[in-house]
């Protein structure tokens, strides 16, 4: 993500912080539909391309990615199906990518599958005991 270094845009900036705290850890499946001709169909496409990047690809590899692309005037949505059974879905017809993104963060912050660190015990203890 060294594109995100270089910004020269400082009103982008708050979108590029959210986009370095996105993981899909909790994700089981995330689906995009939305038609490229409806008027805020941009903030779908900004958001999938950023989440659809190598490095958080790689936070769950089994997370499933489904595009639709309609023609039928509909709004942009961006659904998530979540690990515990729980299904999200944004209406991004009037959100900007900056709000989808920290609603985004907001549910996989919350919703997220925390890796236990491995408790080592000292050999000490361990002799101390018998």
């Amino acid at each position: 993500m060294a594109y995100l270094k270089n910004l020269s845009n400082p009103a982008l900036r708050p979108f590029y912080q959210e986009v370095k705290k996105f993981h899909l850890r909790p994700i089981k499946k995330l689906s995009f539909q939305f038609d490229p001709f409806h008027k805020n169909a941009k903030c779908v496409r900004d958001f999938m391309f950023h989440i659809s990047s190598k490095k958080i690809r790689q936070s769950n590899e089994v997370c499933a990615f489904k595009t639709e692309i309609v023609n039928d005037r509909s709004d942009p949505t961006i659904s998530l199906d979540l690990s515990n059974g729980l299904n999200v879905l944004f209406k991004c017809a009037h959100l900007s990518s900056l709000e989808v993104a920290k609603e985004f963060n907001k549910i996989i912050e919350k919703y997220d599958i925390k890796e236990e660190e491995p408790t080592f015990k000292l050999k000490s203890t361990l002799q101390r005991r018998k």
